[in-house]
């Protein structure tokens, strides 16, 4: 079976695009021959010509265009997107709910944006899409879910959807080297070595960009008076009042988190939305402890006071008694070790499989839907580009 493969613009360092091209080498294992309909972004993939369909990415709505028009072609017997559409035969929703994220996000913004976002038309094009494959089943038979946290949003949000045609699938992560056959010890010192960091000092480590959605001013505000250091990884805004502050340190983005995870204490990602993190994954991976929020959907592979704590999104007090805790616990092997083993399940060929038995049993399509105009016109139809 040709199953397509959508999706739009591309980072070497996206978990999306890297679960998108871990899922074709599973589709070629099982007999099946991946097609990636995706934007000229793509080109830094080193993807093979014969493999490639290219549509126009220049906005979202240009990309929804071409993208159904595959639909009523013999690019692909089905067309599995990561992209929000028109139309599409399985909708992976790793990106959540939009509409469930902009209600969020006005919790931790100044009225005025969220005003002036409602009425952007990047955001209302969005949920237009959106509202296209989630709204009923018509448009897209099935949806893969990353978090029971979006099911239960577009439970909210999109009530006439068949809940039974959305499948849950958690993400996965497999460690370039797996980190129980590591001396964590002498890497832990070697790192810590490398930063200026003592051996007895408690690290909180935070990796990640887009701070204010990931929830950092909380973190740094938790964490100030603590006895421990927070490092930072990753790229953002950085606010006058941070600067010079001797608890937290600042690096920049980084290649080597893995070696980063294994010097610290505790991982923090007190994140406003994220349908899955796969930072906070990682990290666990790493047999660190995550401090995250209710608003991540990894919560739910966690145990509270076991794993980890999850605390409500910008609730700074909580936030500041859970480092306090975790902080303060023996960085012993038993921690190491269960935190280790409880999302040692969670492997990308887990994921790859349970999301092939959805795209496989998948009803598709009409061609009626495929040649249909869009539900709101948007301009001219697109040209579909082969390579």
């Amino acid at each position: 079976m040709r199953i397509g493969l959508a999706r739009r613009g591309y980072s070497a360092s996206g978990g999306a695009e890297r679960f998108l091209l871990r899922f074709a080498e599973g589709l070629r294992a099982a007999g099946h021959e991946p097609v990636f309909c995706v934007d000229r972004a793509w080109r830094k993939a080193g993807l093979k010509s014969d493999e490639v369909v290219w549509l126009d990415g220049m906005t979202p709505l240009t990309f929804a265009n071409t993208m159904r028009q595959t639909l009523a072609t013999d690019v692909c017997d089905c067309l599995f997107s990561l992209e929000r559409g028109w139309a599409c035969d399985v909708y992976r929703a790793g990106d959540g709910v939009h509409k469930a994220w902009l209600d969020r996000r006005s919790a931790f913004e100044p009225s005025y944006k969220s005003w002036f976002r409602a009425i952007q038309s990047k955001h209302r094009a969005m949920m237009r899409l959106e509202a296209s494959l989630l709204g009923d089943t018509s448009h897209c038979p099935a949806v893969v879910v990353n978090s029971k946290m979006v099911a239960k949003e577009i439970a909210e949000h999109y009530p006439d959807r068949d809940p039974d045609s959305v499948h849950l699938v958690y993400n996965g992560y497999d460690p370039v080297v797996e980190p129980e056959t590591l001396d964590r010890a002498a890497m832990r010192a070697e790192v810590r070595r490398e930063l200026g960091i003592s051996d007895q000092e408690k690290v909180v480590l935070f990796v990640g960009s887009g701070w204010e959605r990931k929830g950092l001013p909380d973190l740094i505000k938790a964490s100030s008076g603590q006895n421990c250091r927070l490092v930072v990884a990753g790229r953002g805004r950085m606010r006058s009042e941070w600067k010079g502050r001797k608890q937290v340190t600042f690096l920049g983005p980084r290649k080597d988190v893995a070696r980063l995870l294994m010097m610290a204490d505790v991982f923090a990602l007190p994140t406003y939305y994220d349908p899955f993190s796969n930072a906070t994954l990682e990290a666990a991976r790493h047999g660190l402890p995550v401090i995250t929020t209710t608003a991540n959907g990894f919560h739910e592979v966690m145990t509270e006071g076991v794993h980890g704590s999850a605390v409500d999104a910008g609730d700074v007090s909580a936030l500041a008694a859970a480092i306090d805790h975790w902080a303060t616990l023996e960085n012993d092997d038993t921690v190491f070790s269960r935190c280790l083993e409880n999302v040692k399940p969670f492997t990308i060929d887990r994921n790859v499989s349970e999301t092939l038995k959805v795209v496989a049993n998948a009803d598709r399509v009409g061609l009626g839907v495929a040649t249909a105009g869009n539900p709101t016109p948007v301009g001219s139809p697109q040209t579909i580009w082969r390579s």
